[in-house]
């Protein structure tokens, strides 16, 4: 474990990953807020799921080759 990291025990949970298309460097605020309004306007219940109160979601950081990964719990 480098210096200066901690580590977090998260229990198993299940989530929504949305993830962008790859984008250039400078179009990438662009990208994250279109995530993000994807994700907003989803509704896990047309999948039997429901957004989850108590577990974290978690984002990845932006790459241009990748695009933006963002993960939301449900339960």
């Amino acid at each position: 474990m480098p210096d200066g990291m901690d580590v977090v025990e998260l229990p198993a949970h299940d989530y929504l990953v949305f993830q962008g298309p790859a984008i250039a460097d400078a179009e990438m605020g662009q990208a994250i807020s279109q995530v993000w309004q994807s994700a907003e306007e989803f509704d896990p219940e047309r999948l039997g799921w429901k957004w989850s109160e108590t577990a974290p979601s978690y984002q990845l950081a932006p790459m241009a080759k990748r695009g933006y990964i963002e993960g939301r719990s449900v339960c």
